[in-house]
């Protein structure tokens, strides 16, 4: 997976799957999230679960989060606040 994150944390950073992901999705990167922040995937019209698990994000995907996008999946982790 590659993840892209702006070089000063605002108000979003992103992240793309460019295979379809199972029940969850682990970005392997340092992401600044908190309590309160909104993690949506394009495609699909609800906030989906996610926690902060040594070090990686994980992303719980839903089976209909899945099926959305036909090439990558986009990611937005968005700032409450």
């Amino acid at each position: 997976m590659t993840t892209r994150r702006r070089s000063q944390w605002r108000a979003e950073a992103g992240a793309w799957a460019l295979a379809q992901p199972g029940a969850n999705l682990t970005v392997e990167a340092p992401v600044p999230i908190r309590s309160g922040d909104r993690v949506t995937l394009l495609g699909h019209d609800r906030p989906l679960r996610r926690r902060a698990t040594d070090g990686s994000l994980v992303i719980d995907a839903p089976a209909a989060a899945r099926r959305t996008g036909k090439h990558a999946r986009v990611f937005k982790i968005a700032r409450s606040g």
